[in-house]
């Protein structure tokens, strides 16, 4: 029975301790950047062991302030003024180039913008007042442009829909350091260089979709910023819903307080 009961406590010791070897500190973030628990020197991304100590780690990402959208409290900063100056925000964007029926639906963008909504729907998940206000259409774009208007079908270019903000998929908060979201962006960007969506549709067809795939799969991480816009290669796709906020917030900053 002794030799039983000593056994059973060999075997409890070696599973705890087995758990503690498991249980590594996890990485530490400064900067943005990753460093080892044990000495804080930088470590490579996705990495568990630091090459200047030698210490093993966890690997543990983080989350970092959304740049995309407003927070909670720009928010109700520009709700309030909208709800008081709602006369003078529509004369505003029709000083702005903004026909009537534009002007209508850019009232519903302003009124339905939240703390985590994409930035050019405004979170109705819709393409509001097309034609209107930035991104401009280069010359050379204006098939891309028609294209993805047919066919995002009305719904959102930069969220398809969802009306969040694609960078932090609406907590206003983005993941960094995952790294399935990093492999997966990388296999994207080398499919897409392959495809020359100006040559055909079927070429344009499946680079809509790649974009709008990864979008739906990965908002939320950090690796959205990478991602290419479709009629703008040149740019990365949430730059569309960037130039629109900071626009029409720049209308906004324009009225009474």
């Amino acid at each position: 029975m002794k030799w039983a009961l000593a056994g059973v406590g060999l075997l409890v010791v070696i599973v705890v301790f087995s758990f503690a070897a498991l249980d590594q500190k996890d990485v530490v973030w400064s900067g943005g950047e990753p460093h080892c628990p044990h000495c804080r020197c930088e470590v490579a991304p996705y990495s568990t062991v630091c090459p200047a100590c030698r210490h093993a780690f966890d690997w543990q990402g983080h989350e970092a302030i959304c740049s995309a959208c407003l927070s909670e409290l720009d928010a109700d900063h520009y709700g309030a003024i909208v709800e008081k100056h709602e006369g003078a925000l529509r004369a505003a964007l029709t000083e702005k180039g903004a026909t009537d029926g534009q002007a209508g639906e850019l009232l519903d963008w302003f009124k339905s913008l939240r703390a985590g909504s994409c930035g050019f729907c405004g979170g109705t998940g819709k393409w509001l007042a097309k034609g209107f206000g930035p991104p401009a259409v280069p010359a050379d774009g204006a098939a891309l442009q028609a294209m993805l208007e047919a066919k995002a079908e009305d719904a959102c270019p930069v969220c398809f829909g969802t009306g969040r903000c694609s960078l932090c998929d609406g907590r206003h908060l983005v993941t960094v350091g995952r790294e399935t979201a990093a492999v997966e962006i990388e296999a994207l960007l080398d499919r897409v260089a392959r495809l020359d969506r100006r040559r055909d549709e079927a070429s344009a067809e499946q680079v809509f979709l790649e974009v709008r795939n990864y979008v739906r799969k990965q908002a939320g991480r950090v690796e959205i910023l990478r991602l290419p816009s479709f009629e703008r290669p040149e740019v990365p796709h949430l730059s569309r819903a960037t130039e629109r906020l900071d626009f029409l917030r720049g209308i906004l900053d324009t009225l009474p307080k």
